[in-house]
């Protein structure tokens, strides 16, 4: 660490911050042309030419005027041609403005008061205060939120208040609370969407500075990587999953398109690539989409804290012991982030909403927190993978990989007492909820065993056994240049109930493909290519009497086979926006 000695204007060198013992005073200002770097301050003659010798000059003679030997100011501060001081540098920065005697913020752009005149000086100096663009700047957050005793100058360096005299001012531009200003608010006992909200309409001149600028703030060390651009905001989101089990870090809201222009959460519009996009990991992308957590706040026990263990992997982000909630409505599942909206009138603790896909879920619908429905009916799911990002290419390819199957009685929901689908492959690409597979480049071939009660169709009190029908589909490969768009979804359908042949005895004996169904369904070999090969070859020799449906583009075509009291239907299709459809229903 380098300091300014106040008598000799000399940098002098500390091997580590804690090495001097003396006290120091350290600036805060936004930077602006012609600041003065750690090798052109050893030129005292040249730098005095460049505008930012100002700064370093008052800065300087104001610790000495207090009494203080030393002063830090960052643009001279830092040798920013070594790699390894700089990220020492950034890492303890916060440390440094923690340890200083006084911080002195510097607003170059509020009115020097010797040059202000009338009686509404006051009036006009406070409006323009709460506007200087030191207040908009990422770095200068946990300048502030660090420093323990802060005084403000304006551009003729006249004092214009300390962080005591103007504590309503700064928390009401900065959206932080007064308790954490003043201390007695440990700022790790924040929530961390609630700090993450106060970088959200912040700005830094590099990307990733969006993320390094917050270290302090989560009490976080992590390696400087310039060039790596959103990433370094994913890098510090997973640096604090390893340190905290506080869930609000997932309750962020991501921007939205609407009638063709933006609606953002917050007040700031930020370049976001992940605008209007339908399905997200669990992780933000910004800083900016947490605009709207300032006022949130640990649900119940003082802490928003998992009870459970999380952990990141090459799958996404693991949960243990996770209770989901169903939202049979939307067809989602409901996770809660044990924190919730101190203003608002809820008594509910937020939740995201989540689609599974494949093994894994993902959020959907992020441009909205939900209520945690109390009551509703859960999931107790042992572990659960959720994606932690997810690109638009990736989301969009996800969105048409999804085969929707509807059971329909005439046009209607059915009935479940009715008709059932009893078993699935591949099961993990199964989304019971939604009654949905996930078909990809590697499972683009799934099953389903669905059995009908006759009853449904006859008022007779005869016991009529169930009819059962096997069903297997196969999504063709994306079209090339289509964002994952299907064109082709083929369903094979037939029904062993309706086709047994019967041996010498008469008595209805199992057909070659019904028992190859039944050991896929069984083992789940759909999972595998050699099982999906098995499958599909033998649907393509079987001469089972069943129906062959082919679907091309968005022209959807029927098939049907009959069980032995009953007829079943099947229509496949390709939606306008590339999704895959299957509708199921039956006749007598």
């Amino acid at each position: 660490m380098y300091l300014i000695d106040t008598d000799t204007f000399k940098l002098k060198f500390f091997s580590t911050h804690t090495e001097q013992k003396d006290a120091y005073a350290i600036l805060s200002h936004t930077w602006e042309d012609e600041e003065v770097t750690f090798e052109q301050f050893k030129d005292e003659e040249s730098a005095k030419k460049r505008k930012g010798w100002a700064k370093i000059a008052s800065t300087v003679q104001m610790a000495r005027r207090n009494g203080l030997k030393y002063a830090w100011v960052d643009t001279c501060c830092i040798d920013k041609s070594s790699s390894a001081e700089l990220s020492e540098a950034i890492n303890s920065m916060y440390q440094y403005y923690e340890d200083a005697k006084v911080c002195y913020i510097y607003l170059s752009d509020l009115p020097n008061v010797r040059s202000m005149k009338g009686p509404e000086i006051a009036k006009s100096r406070s409006a323009s205060f709460v506007k200087c663009r030191w207040f908009t700047r990422g770095w200068t957050l946990q300048e502030l939120v660090a420093s323990r005793v802060v005084e403000f100058y304006d551009s003729g360096w006249n004092h214009y208040g300390t962080n005591e005299s103007l504590e309503d001012a700064i928390s009401s531009a900065t959206n932080i609370p007064s308790d954490v200003l003043k201390k007695k608010t440990p700022l790790q006992s924040v929530p961390v969407a609630c700090r993450m909200s106060w970088a959200a309409n912040r700005t830094t001149t590099k990307i990733e500075d969006r993320a390094y600028s917050m270290l302090g703030i989560f009490n976080i060390n992590m390696a400087l990587l310039y060039g790596e651009g959103d990433k370094a905001f994913i890098r510090l989101q997973e640096e604090i999953c390893r340190q905290t089990a506080d869930l609000s870090l997932f309750a962020w809201k991501a921007e939205r398109l609407r009638w063709g222009g933006l609606i953002i959460p917050g007040e700031k519009a930020p370049a976001s690539p992940y605008l209007g996009q339908a399905l997200h990991g669990i992780l933000a992308s910004s800083p900016s989409q947490f605009a709207h957590a300032g006022s949130y706040s640990p649900f119940n026990s003082g802490s928003a804290r998992y009870s459970g263990e999380y952990a990141l992997t090459n799958r996404g982000l693991r949960f243990d012991a996770v209770t989901l909630k169903c939202d049979r409505e939307s067809g989602r599942y409901l996770m809660s982030l044990e924190c919730h909206d101190r203003d608002s009138n809820t008594a509910t603790p937020l939740a995201i909403r989540l689609m599974k896909i494949g093994s894994a879920y993902v959020r959907s619908h992020a441009d909205a927190l939900f209520d945690w429905p109390v009551g509703a009916e859960g999931v107790h799911e042992e572990r659960v993978y959720i994606t932690k990002i997810l690109s638009p290419e990736l989301s969009e390819a996800y969105s048409r990989s999804i085969l929707s199957v509807q059971l329909l009685d005439e046009g209607k929901e059915t009935q479940r007492s009715f008709y059932e689908i009893v078993a699935v492959s591949p099961r993990p690409r199964w989304d019971p909820l939604r009654r949905s597979f996930f078909l990809d480049l590697d499972n683009p071939l799934c099953a389903l065993r669905v059995e009908a009660d006759p009853r449904k169709f006859t008022s007779s009190s005869q016991l009529i056994s169930k009819d059962v029908f096997l069903i297997v589909c196969a999504a063709g490969p994306p079209e090339p240049n289509s964002g994952g768009r299907r064109n082709s979804l083929n369903t094979f359908i037939f029904s062993p109930t309706g086709h047994h042949k019967k041996d010498n005895a008469g008595v209805a004996g199992p057909s070659k493909f019904e028992e190859y169904f039944k050991e896929v369904i069984k083992n789940d070999e759909l999972t595998t290519l050699e099982g999906q090969r098995g499958l599909l070859n033998l649907v393509m020799r079987s001469q089972v009497d069943g129906a062959l449906v082919y679907c091309r583009g968005e022209r959807s075509t029927q098939g049907s086979a009959k069980g032995a009291a009953v007829e079943c239907h099947v229509l496949g299709g390709v939606g306008s926006q590339g999704n895959l459809n299957l509708q199921i229903w039956f006749t007598a």
